[in-house]
């Protein structure tokens, strides 16, 4: 394993993860969410997790991909709805209600997973 691409791929998000973690948590504020370190950290967190969990898809393949934004984006949603209670993008919650079979968690997945798609392609990256 090249420990070279390693470092980098660990190192490289940070300065990222705080700027648009810190322009999300400024958004959210805005909103009228109440500031609190817990905010900043799981917004700065998610975004360098999101970018991480990307390091060992592409030293495993050896190129990057879009399904590694979209694998990475889904993890992070089902973990997230499943375990944080985050709310799942574009979906109202009384569909949950009305249609019980869909759980959120992997309706989650498929949104989060869905908007790391999106980002991918955005970026040029390749299938």
């Amino acid at each position: 394993m090249n420990v070279y691409y390693q470092k980098h791929c660990l190192m490289d998000p940070i300065t990222p993860s705080v700027m648009f973690g810190g322009l999300f948590t400024g958004l959210s504020v805005a909103q009228g969410m109440p500031f609190s370190p817990q905010l900043a950290m799981f917004n700065m967190g998610g975004i360098y997790l999101y970018n991480t969990l990307q390091c060992p898809m592409v030293a495993i393949q050896g190129r990057e991909s879009a399904w590694h934004n979209a694998a990475s984006g889904a993890i992070l949603g089902y973990v997230g709805v499943m375990r944080y209670n985050l709310s799942v993008p574009f979906v109202d919650p009384m569909f949950f209600y009305r249609n019980p079979q869909f759980p959120k968690p992997f309706v989650g997945a498929m949104a989060y997973g869905g908007m790391g798609l999106a980002f991918a392609m955005l970026g040029n990256k390749p299938f």
